[in-house]
């Protein structure tokens, strides 16, 4: 019996198909005369998901068919997941055509062509391009070189992130002896524009090297951002053309990743790389050699928690408030004069406040609110967030203690070095830099001092130093490193580590 019904159904099925060919799945609405099959999402919430393979996949699903079953195969449609493209085969000839670009997939794997680096002299207007792009952290130097690493084996080719000058590159395409037509060119997706020089695209060309110039989107360096070699951005430079008849192919393939820029190697996991800004906050001359002792590396000198405002300079002004029975060289800091931020206001913004600890017997900070949050959260976090006062740039912070504690445990700090260089294959250099006093005067070479965003020093020291002192790293005269707490008041250095 189940036999029987079975054969029935069949066999009506088969009828209803044949005697109306056209057919409607989604709704009870009559198909359109000119269709064959109609699929309808009444509520808009779906779509057809085609077959989805690998562009291998796709080229063997062709390539052992004859030229009749080649064919009847055209038409056939798939999802390209190399790609992320649908991709329609055409015919025999012409072979897969991918529906994002428009653009012919030739059959052929082997290349007739090569796409390089442009050999000869470049225009004024762009550079070379490479197999690999570097996203310089903190160089504006023309020639986009990742500072202090730039190297002929790691090149920093797209300058640093705030600078969309650099964007043009070129290559070339190089044709054996022939006559080729029909060359276009493209990059998969993180180009604005590509110029070729061929007598037009539709043309035929004699063999040789052609230009392909190509404009990159400025949104490649933000994506590329924090990426390295294990991870970075890959893109493809692509060209089509053709020869006697037949479509051919070339492809230059890419990488773009955040430069390594300076670091050190911690010793936690499998020594993780610890990216460092390789120039204390305030260093304008950033061709400067930024590893051994110079000058041009000292910086300028924060009192800690303060945003960027003029008072962290070599020649600040002083802040001494005047009142009717003479001159306080070190008041009070006033209750109402922070703004919603805790920064200094009015005349006090921009100068260098002297610490309240001389008179008031409370501390060494410039402010009497001792706010504990103004580079950090507030309390030990290992990792805490930016705040809007940290005057590091975009990229970059304030590291915690525990982040300074293991800079400090990778570097070699002594005299004759006069400052810490890392160890192993770290690339830093703390130099060695003198203190600003609470009062305004120079230290003379007693300490250096780094500041972390960490507050407060050990609370059974005193609650004096708690409010009033932060963490920093500090450096002794005779070169003995530690961490602990330093006055707020005092002008530090500040070296920034990376978001």
């Amino acid at each position: 019996m189940k036999k029987w019904f079975s054969y029935t159904l069949i066999f009506f099925l088969a009828y209803a198909f044949e005697s109306k060919a056209q057919i409607v799945i989604g709704d009870q609405k009559e198909p359109e005369n000119f269709s064959a099959l109609e699929l309808i999402s009444k509520n808009g919430t779906g779509g057809i998901i085609h077959p989805q393979m690998t562009e291998a996949q796709r080229d063997a699903i062709t390539a052992s068919l004859s030229s009749s079953q080649k064919t009847e195969a055209r038409g056939l449609v798939i999802y390209n997941t190399t790609e992320g493209c649908l991709n329609l085969y055409r015919n025999e000839s012409e072979g897969w055509v991918s529906l994002c670009s428009g653009v012919i997939i030739p059959l052929l794997a082997e290349d007739v062509a090569e796409i390089r680096p442009m050999q000869g002299t470049i225009p004024g207007d762009g550079k070379k391009g490479k197999a690999k792009y570097d996203v310089a952290q903190s160089n504006s130097s023309l020639d986009g070189s990742c500072g202090v690493i730039g190297s002929p084996s790691r090149p920093g080719d797209f300058g640093n992130f705030n600078d969309n000058t650099d964007l043009r590159k070129y290559y070339e395409i190089v044709f054996p002896a022939g006559t080729y037509s029909y060359l276009v060119v493209g990059e998969r997706e993180y180009a604005t524009q590509f110029l070729t020089v061929t007598g037009g695209q539709e043309g035929s060309f004699s063999g040789g090297a052609y230009p392909i110039i190509v404009d990159f989107d400025p949104k490649i360096k933000e994506l590329a951002r924090g990426l390295e070699e294990n991870n970075a951005l890959y893109t493809t430079i692509f060209a089509v053309y053709q020869k006697d008849g037949q479509w051919y192919k070339a492809e230059y393939k890419l990488s773009v990743m955040d430069c390594l820029g300076c670091g050190v190697r911690i010793q936690t996991g499998e020594k993780e790389w610890m990216r460092v800004a390789c120039y204390n906050l305030g260093i304008t001359n950033t061709l400067a050699d930024a590893l051994s002792y110079s000058e041009d590396l000292i910086g300028d000198r924060y009192q800690w928690g303060r945003q960027t405002d003029g008072h962290e300079k070599t020649g600040a002004y002083i802040y001494r408030p005047k009142v009717a029975l003479g001159e306080i060289v070190y008041p009070a800091a006033p209750l109402d004069s922070l703004d919603a931020n805790g920064q200094p206001i009015g005349e006090r913004r921009g100068a260098f406040i002297p610490g309240t600890g001389a008179f008031s017997g409370i501390g060494g900070d410039w402010s009497v609110l001792h706010h504990p949050a103004l580079w950090g959260d507030g309390t030990q976090n290992a990792h805490p967030a930016k705040t809007v006062n940290d005057p590091c740039p975009k990229g970059f912070r304030i590291p915690s203690k525990t982040e300074m504690e293991k800079i400090l445990n990778a570097l070699n700090i002594n005299t004759s070095l006069w400052g810490g260089l890392a160890k192993d294959d770290g690339i830093l250099f703390l130099p060695y830099v003198y203190n600003k006093e609470i009062s305004g005067t120079w230290n003379s070479g007693s300490q250096c001092s780094y500041w972390t965003a960490t507050p407060g020093a050990t609370p059974s020291v005193s609650k004096i130093d708690f409010l009033t002192k932060a963490q920093a790293l500090i450096i002794q005269s005779d070169g003995t490193p530690s961490m602990g707490a330093v006055e707020k008041a005092k002008g530090a250095t500040v070296r920034c580590i990376a978001e």
